[in-house]
């Protein structure tokens, strides 16, 4: 007998209304304040929620079902060298799902990002990803270059190239005109060259890192997404190609349940976004 299966003559189900009852019985007059709180954003948090707390008839968009299970990432300086190269490989011992690498120093090369990969891509199964703060193909080339002077051809690399024009513009401060031409120019190479990797990156790290909150992550995520689309869609790509050639990261902070929901909502709102293009969830 499973242990939910001896617990539940002991634990009937409580609805939210009698949850709530019992505890503001216990509070008293201190239960409106000790219930509820506000998040820096200004959202209120319920204490509890449950099935039946929801509003009624709110519409969902549709979800795509994700295959696998969570895998773990390892987030790595590109500069990292040798001793970054021996923190991959202990990793790859432990199913390693992909490596996250920042380059916001102009001046890497190729040698030290094939240094850091070692031998860690050769057994396929990891993806890798550059976030760079330069200019879009430049940190495109900088990855290919690097895997392939790490012994792996493009053509078997998963994971992406990293082409986020907004966050390399809101890092630095500047960018090329021709940014959004090199996000198209690096989809086309990725669809015929290397069909294991994305082109474009969806991330809310520059502005989480200069003070965004939550929801203007969100915010951000969604206005990062369409910008990046408009360009593939206008270079001919169709709309489930054009989806399918973006990466999207958001950070977490410490908050769970609050970092849960925001999970949740750019779920929801980014699976709206593709719905407005009738692309796939």
């Amino acid at each position: 007998m499973s242990p939910a299966e001896t617990a539940a003559p002991q634990f009937p189900p409580v609805s939210y209304a009698d949850w709530r009852a019992r505890v503001e019985s216990e509070l008293g007059d201190d239960a409106p304040r000790r219930l509820r709180r506000e998040s820096l954003e200004g959202l209120v948090v319920e204490p509890l929620y449950s099935s039946d707390h929801l509003p009624a008839g709110v519409p969902l968009p549709r979800f795509a079902r994700v295959p696998g299970p969570w895998r773990i990432w390892q987030e790595l300086p590109i500069g990292a060298g040798a001793a970054g190269q021996a923190a991959l490989a202990r990793e790859r011992s432990r199913d390693l799902g992909g490596i996250w690498l920042r380059a916001t120093d102009e001046a890497a090369d190729a040698a030290a990002l094939a240094t850091l990969l070692g031998s860690v891509l050769a057994g396929g199964g990891v993806e890798v990803v550059l976030e760079h703060a330069g200019e879009p193909l430049a940190g495109a080339a900088l990855l290919v270059a690097g895997a392939q002077a790490a012994g792996t051809a493009p053509d078997r690399l998963a994971g992406c190239l990293g082409c986020d024009p907004l966050g390399a513009l809101a890092r630095r401060g500047r960018l090329s005109g021709s940014a959004s031409e090199q996000l198209v120019a690096a989809a086309r190479w990725a669809l015929d060259q290397a069909p294991g990797l994305r082109a474009g990156l969806v991330s809310t790290a520059p502005y989480a890192d200069a003070g965004a909150d939550s929801t203007q992550e969100i915010a951000y995520a969604l206005a990062t997404g369409a910008e990046a689309l408009r360009p593939l869609l206008a270079a001919g790509l169709t709309a489930e190609t054009a989806a399918s050639q973006l990466l999207v990261s958001i950070t977490v902070g410490r908050d769970l349940y609050l970092q849960v929901a925001k999970l949740r909502a750019l779920r929801l709102t980014w699976g709206m976004l593709l719905a407005s293009l009738d692309a796939p969830p």
